[in-house]
């Protein structure tokens, strides 16, 4: 009996819930993170059956560069939030 707990990775749009994937692996995960055009508004957990489910969104998603000086959204930001509200 294989006693080696296996991950999955649940990955979903936090405005669009109902629409999830279930991957069985890094190289899967990465592989829908990188379909997405602004991933921001995705959400990653690591489901280890016996464990406790983790948030590792960090570990798929970098964070672009940092907002301009004074609170102004960078271009790239501003595209991002508008495509995620517009689609």
């Amino acid at each position: 009996m294989n006693t080696k707990a296996h991950d999955q990775f649940l990955v979903f749009d936090m405005e669009d819930r109902f629409n999830a994937s279930v991957c069985y692996g890094e190289d899967e995960t990465r592989e829908i993170v990188r379909q997405f055009d602004c991933p921001e508004s995705l959400q990653v957990l690591r489901v280890t059956m016996g464990h406790p489910t983790r948030d590792v969104t960090s570990d798929f998603i970098t964070e672009d560069e940092p907002d301009a000086a004074f609170g102004i959204p960078s271009p790239d930001s501003l595209r991002c939030w508008h495509e995620g509200r517009v689609l």
